[in-house]
């Protein structure tokens, strides 16, 4: 086993190892949540192809909630998601499609999204008799096991930033957040450096663990500080991620903070 170490800036150490197909990183602090941009004024559009995607999924999932009988989750929930396409991995990212799948259940499936415990999404080649994309969600209570299923046919979609309707305007990422994922971006690079060669084409499924004490974090938001650092490193073309698990604990009582990042090498 091959350890590396380094600190960031701010003092949080970051440590990797490598074992036989397995990458362990590990971010001593409490985990960082994204923040989507700002624009001076309120008057943003949204991408159409985006939306219907969303759209269709909540509805799809709102008549499966009706036809099951159930309400809408306000207990902590796991989801489990399954695409099935004929499209290569190099059409799409994703971590911004499954950022799309789980925005589309906030609010009106689950209470609020702060509520997803774990998630898993895997990526599967379409049968041989679907022309379209195939999106299966499940998503079950963690206290009492209710569980609600759909199967929803329609072109998946990634994630997309609001644009500003006004001509000149732009959106604006906080300062804070570009100088942090910078200042990851190049104490990961440290701590991995020697395993690039190694590694370089290789394909992974990835896993984030978040101990945290700060439960009004999303899963997805910190998957987006985190992830996409570790795709610039280690994965630089987008079919190289078959899959992506997430699974955030709540560490109120123990107090221990850190960001834990396992890469399955394929």
């Amino acid at each position: 086993m091959s350890i590396n170490e380094a600190v960031m800036p701010n003092g949080a150490k970051i440590k990797g190892s490598i074992h036989d197909k397995l990458i362990v990183v590990k971010i001593d602090e409490d985990p960082k949540n994204w923040e989507r941009p700002v624009f001076k004024s309120n008057k943003i559009m949204q991408h159409e192809k985006m939306m219907f995607f969303q759209h269709k999924l909540k509805y799809d999932l709102l008549a499966a909630q009706q036809a099951q009988g159930l309400g809408v989750f306000t207990n902590e929930v796991n989801v489990t998601i399954t695409i099935r396409t004929r499209k290569s991995l190099n059409d799409f990212n994703l971590e911004y499609v499954l950022k799309a799948i789980l925005d589309s259940c906030n609010k009106h499936i689950i209470n609020d999204d702060r509520l997803i415990r774990n998630v898993q999404i895997d990526v599967l080649k379409a049968r041989s008799r679907e022309t379209i994309d195939v999106v299966e969600i499940m998503i079950e209570d963690a206290v009492n096991g209710i569980r609600l299923t759909v199967s929803s046919t329609l072109m998946i979609q990634e994630k997309q930033i609001a644009f500003p309707y006004d001509i000149g305007e732009q959106n604006h990422y906080s300062q804070q957040q570009v100088d942090y994922q910078a200042h990851l971006k190049y104490t990961l690079t440290q701590v991995l450096r020697q395993f690039q060669t190694q590694l370089q084409g290789r394909k992974f499924d990835c896993h984030l663990r978040f101990d945290t004490t700060n439960l009004k974090q999303d899963t997805d938001n910190m998957m987006l500080m985190y992830l996409p650092v570790i795709r610039e490193i280690l994965m630089p073309m987008k079919d190289q991620l078959l899959s992506i698990g997430l699974y955030k604990r709540d560490t109120q009582k123990t107090k221990n903070k850190c960001t834990i990042i396992n890469l399955l090498i394929n």
